[in-house]
């Protein structure tokens, strides 16, 4: 174990240190990722983790588990890095093979490599590096130890390529040299000492020195393998080796994160035997275990490549037990120690064969059975039975019965008269309920019961007006006259209907009205009111539904004029037809002359009738009737004669109101609670005080100039 991890870390230094030779520095790295075959995306790959941040050596860790590498084959390994400036660089793409079961996905082994300078002369057309053996350094060193194989004193590239097992020719790696015009030397700085250390610097010069060092890496770095002594603890460690040349420089540390695996032991597959046939599809894995482990991994595949893994798993134990195995299958699996991160190697691969299995599906009708091996079933189900086969190996048979019971269906169906429904050899005309009795497509009997309805047919009678000038559409025809019609429809129900159509057709209706109304009112027809003298035409709509044309002849009466003048101690008023007399809003009886004397003060109005329009009067006050009565009362005027102003005083006795009518009755004015009177809008003449006082009415005469 110890020596293949030594060749391992050989061939991938090697490795390292011709990229590094060709590489070109760039800003710092702060993340870098990886992806097989398909381009997920930038920041979408799976990340480089490394130890110290640098990601020069990160790659190892890509190979180091089984468990995040592809499928065995040939495949694509991209991978780029972003730098401190945020931004992705270029995807660097490799063709890598990985084997299968061996614990050991090497690059393809280099069988050829070329070089040229400047110009590309195709694959295989360079300039072949001599001996050739895996071991960059010893060949390029040849390209420098003769002038015969320089070009011309200047700046050129030289461009590298290697071509591996699979045939394929690498990518072409580039580099500038400076060919000096002096001594065949055009070498390199000598190396004059080396040194390594593992993880943390310790500084120029404190490293472990390589022994012997003289520009052969090879010698090199196998005494550095071949000395465990040197090794740090198994784990995942950086190894970092830099080396002095004779200008008394130290050049730039190159990094490898090398894998350090001390499990060592081999896991013993115990059961079931390799190449062991009637496995169950219900069984177990068991292997021997290894001293000083506890924990182990086992793959479970119907491949030997183990691309089709059915069951994995890490246990504490050396007994797994399986489940749901598929029969007449092929099973392959293998065991090995882990112990954290680090894993032993795979166990040998044995493969077992599980038993035959096969699936039925049965359909029997109720009250039936179904003999299964040693089993009569009568009842849906799922069932199992042993079998054996002609190899003499169990044969599981799995068995889904289904039992049909007899089918009842139950359907309605409506005919027309005189038409015939078929119900298996039944004709049936009439209505009612029939049963019969057929084969279903599982052989079981089905029950059909119908119900079967007769429908008459329909007779329908419409009564039906229009009028005159429309039209009824009765199916595809159409009515214009009065009279009875018949039409055949088919209905709903799909049977014949027939209509019978009695149809009225109504005249125009015309209607002349003749109304008079007085000044005021209105006349109202339908929606239109006229309230002028003159002939209006409206059209309605009838009770019928038609047109109806009212005619009206309108005449306006003026309304009478009402005017009321008092002379000689009587009122008379204008002229009209007919007279009815008020006092105080109260009809006077047989007061219905156009004069007329009152007998008493108030307030009289006058109705006047003519061409069967009234009218009422204004309110006339009479105070002059039997004024004397209350004229001796004790009511003091000044000044009287009067000018703009008047004054009274009445003894003992409250003005509540009062009013001012001249030598006619008529009221000029009228006040309440005061006893000073504004007489300036009143014209020079002589005018009756009237105050109302709690005990009564009092009047008095006086002056204005």
């Amino acid at each position: 174990m110890i020596d293949k991890l030594r060749t391992m870390k050989k061939i991938i230094l090697n490795t390292l240190f011709l990229f590094l030779a060709f590489s070109i520095s760039a800003q710092n790295i702060i993340q870098a990722e990886y992806y097989w075959d398909v381009d997920p995306g930038q920041g979408n790959g799976t990340s480089l983790s490394v130890l110290d941040g640098n990601f020069n050596e990160a790659l190892e860790s890509v190979f180091q588990n089984n468990s995040i590498l592809p499928s065995v084959g040939n495949h694509v390994l991209g991978i780029r890095i972003k730098a401190t400036d945020g931004n992705w660089g270029t995807v660097f793409k490799r063709v890598f093979r990985v084997d299968a079961n061996n614990n050991s996905n090497n690059l393809c082994k280099i069988t050829q490599a070329e070089y040229y300078w400047d110009t590309d002369p195709g694959n295989g057309n360079g300039i072949a590096l001599v001996a050739f053996d895996g071991n960059f350094s010893n060949a390029l060193e040849s390209i420098f130890k003769s002038n015969a194989s320089l070009p011309s004193t200047g700046n050129h590239v030289l461009g590298i390529r290697i071509k591996a097992t699979d045939g394929n020719w690498g990518t072409v790696f580039k580099r500038v040299f400076k060919v000096d015009a002096n001594n065949n030397s055009n070498n390199l700085c000598k190396i004059t000492q080396a040194e390594y250390f593992w993880d943390t610097d310790p500084g120029n010069g404190n490293g472990i020195a390589l022994v012997a060092f003289d520009g052969n890496f090879n010698a090199a770095f196998e005494q550095l393998s071949k000395n465990a002594v040197s090794l740090p603890n198994s784990g995942l460690h950086l190894l970092n080796v830099r080396t002095k040349t004779s200008d008394g420089n130290w050049g730039t540390v190159y990094k490898k994160v090398i894998g350090v695996d001390i499990i060592a032991g081999t896991v013993n597959l115990n059961y079931p035997n390799d190449v062991a046939t009637c496995v169950g599809i219900v069984d177990s894995l068991m292997w021997n275990g290894v001293t000083g482990f506890s924990t182990f991994e086992y793959e479970l595949a119907t491949d030997s490549t183990f691309n089709n893994i059915v069951s994995t798993a890490v246990v504490n134990d050396t007994l797994v037990h399986l489940t749901n195995l598929d029969g007449n299958t092929d099973y392959f699996w293998r065991v090995r120690v882990q112990s954290g991160s680090l894993v032993g190697l795979w166990s040998e691969v044995w493969r077992f064969s599980t038993v035959s299995t096969s699936e039925l599906s049965e359909t029997i009708c109720s009250g039936s059975s179904y003999v299964f091996g040693s089993q009569t079933l009568s009842q849906a189900g799922s069932y199992e039975a042993v079998f054996t086969s002609s190899s003499g190996c169990d044969s599981i048979v799995s068995l889904t019965l289904s039992v049909n019971n007899t089918i009842t269906n139950t359907i309605t169906e409506t005919i027309c008269g005189n038409d015939t429904y078929t119900l298996g050899t039944q004709s049936l005309t009439q209505s009612g309920t029939y049963n019969e009795t057929f084969a279903s497509s599982g052989g079981c009997d089905s029950i059909v019961t119908l119900n079967l309805t007769v429908e008459t047919p329909i007779v329908l009678t419409l009564e039906e007006t229009i009028c005159n000038g429309d039209a009824y559409v009765l199916g595809t025809q159409t009515y214009n006259q009065s009279g009875t019609y018949n039409q055949v429809f088919t209905a709903v129900n799909g049977c014949d209907s027939t209509i019978t159509l009695n149809l009225t057709v109504l005249n125009a209706i015309t209607t002349t009205i003749t109304e008079t109304i007085c000044a005021g009112d209105s006349y109202t027809v339908g929606s239109n009111t006229y309230s002028q003298t003159g002939n209006y035409t409206t059209v309605l709509t009838s009770v019928g539904g038609c047109d109806s044309t009212i005619l009206l002849d309108l005449t306006v009466f003026a309304l009478p004029t009402t005017v009321v003048n008092y002379a000689n101690g009587g009122l008379v008023s204008s002229s009209g037809a007919n007279y009815q007399w008020f006092l105080d809003g109260n009809e006077i009886n047989g007061a219905i002359d156009q004069n007329y004397s009152p007998a008493s003060n108030g307030c009289y109005t006058v109705v006047i009738t003519d061409n069967n329009c009234t009218d009422t009067s204004s309110c006339y006050n009479v105070i002059d009737v039997s004024i004397h009565e209350n004229w001796n009362r004790e009511l003091v005027l000044y000044p009287n004669p009067a000018k703009n102003f008047i004054s009274f005083d009445l003894d003992k006795e409250v003005v509540i109101a009062g009013n001012v009518f001249n030598v006619n009755g008529k009221l000029m004015l009228s006040f309440s609670h005061q006893n000073k009177i504004d007489l300036s809008n009143l014209a020079k003449g002589t005018y009756i005080l009237q105050l109302e006082t709690n005990q009564g009415f009092v009047n008095k005469l006086f002056l204005k100039n």
